[in-house]
């Protein structure tokens, strides 16, 4: 009867071992697919700001980073006044700041600042758009920027290199219109109007043209429908081991747990971090115990 009792527990173990693996890993490299609505409404409703890392997936080369905060905005119309609770949600917003495009020479890199409003859940629509790019080019200092609202009928467009500034007005319908594109930004370098205007008609002579009908310009641009955890191996993400303010959030968390339970007879013990995973050589070995050592001292002040 053990043996039976033996046997019936190792083939459970070895099932669900089995199952774990399948779900964690699967045989894929880049995990489990997550729906990309999933990962926006997560994007929106961040409780922190984040840094993200631009990588070339098949080089692991460092393209840029930048960093993004998502803000939800109260609806102050309704509902009550209680600190940090959001009852209706007035709009979202996101912002990205100091993001930065690696180039050859540092200084040409791109540097560009993003911030987008959008209405609530399901309807999602855009109320305000700022785009804002700057790099330097033969120690020239050029600047561009985009800034619409939806309560407008058009999108300005800036200009500026080395102090001199041209400004458009882009109506919202001419954006869908290669010759009005060609036109503002003609207007944008500075271009006569006159000249401007001579250039927008070419473009739209020649898009009308019959040779150009005869052939196919349809094009789909596929936006991605999932979204994979990226275990790039030549990136590091931030460590809780190694990173300050990681630190310092971590055990501020478990001084504030420790002082809620210290009195609570029926607390038998507790764990640190649940399954902590370090890959090899990636950070040394005395870090990790200090970082227990220090997080088992906070519990116990």
């Amino acid at each position: 009867m053990q043996r039976v009792i033996l046997v019936i527990l190792f083939t459970f173990w070895a099932f669900m071992t089995y199952r774990l693996w399948q779900v964690e890993y699967a045989g894929q490299s880049l995990g489990a697919a997550v729906d990309i609505q999933v990962v926006w409404e997560k994007i929106l409703n961040a409780q922190d700001e984040a840094k993200l890392q631009v990588v070339d997936e098949r080089s692991n080369q460092l393209l840029g980073a930048l960093d993004w905060t998502p803000t939800v905005v109260r609806d102050t119309t309704q509902g009550g006044s209680v600190e940090g609770m959001v009852e209706k949600v007035g709009e979202y917003t996101l912002d990205i700041s100091r993001g930065r495009l690696h180039s050859a020479d540092s200084r040409e890199d791109v540097i560009f600042d993003f911030h987008i409003s959008l209405s609530p859940f399901p309807d999602q629509q855009w109320t305000s758009v700022q785009v804002q790019l700057e790099r330097e080019i033969s120690e020239r200092q050029f600047e561009f920027t985009v800034d619409a609202h939806s309560t407008n009928n058009f999108v300005t467009l800036r200009a500026s290199l080395e102090g001199a500034e041209q400004e458009v007005d882009v109506p919202l319908e001419d954006l869908s219109k290669p010759e009005k594109l060609v036109g503002a930004g003609l207007k944008l370098a500075g271009v006569p109007a006159l000249a401007a205007s001579g250039a927008s008609l070419m473009v739209k002579n020649f898009l009308n043209s019959e040779e150009l009908k005869n052939r196919s310009l349809n094009f789909k641009l596929e936006l991605p429908r999932q979204a994979h955890i990226d275990l790039l191996p030549g990136v590091r993400s931030r460590s809780v081991f190694e990173d300050a303010e990681l630190r310092s959030r971590f055990l501020q968390v478990w001084r504030v747990v420790a002082q809620r339970y210290r009195k609570f007879e029926m607390v038998a013990g507790y764990e640190i971090m649940s399954e902590p995973r370090v890959e090899e050589n990636e950070v040394d070995p005395e870090v990790v115990r200090d970082f227990f050592a220090e997080a088992c001292r906070t519990v116990h002040q």
